[in-house]
């Protein structure tokens, strides 16, 4: 079955949806609004660590080590942000 691309490509892009008000869906599920709430803004990371997602998240030794904590935390936190930042470009969540 071949590909049925929606796009016309205009040189300023595609869009769906002319207002956050227009509902939309994907992969068959019921059409919604662009979602809003709270709980979409930015995390911020007041731990002091040091986001390094190519080392992944360190296990904490046998004595509490906040350094490694703190890291685990900031690369969560940045991690989660550009996922928000990618999904609010996309238009798919309002964010704040």
């Amino acid at each position: 079955m071949a590909v049925d691309n929606l796009s016309k490509a205009p040189s300023d892009g595609t869009a769906f949806g002319q207002s956050i008000s227009d509902k939309i869906a994907f992969y068959g599920i019921t059409p919604v609004t662009q979602p809003t709430a709270a709980a979409q803004t930015a995390l911020t990371d007041s731990t002091g660590g040091t986001a390094n997602p190519a080392t992944g998240l360190a296990q904490n030794t046998a004595t509490y080590n906040s350094a490694i904590v703190n890291n685990a935390v900031a690369t969560i936190a940045a991690q989660t942000n550009a996922i928000r930042s990618a999904l609010v470009n996309l238009g798919l969540i309002k964010g704040s």
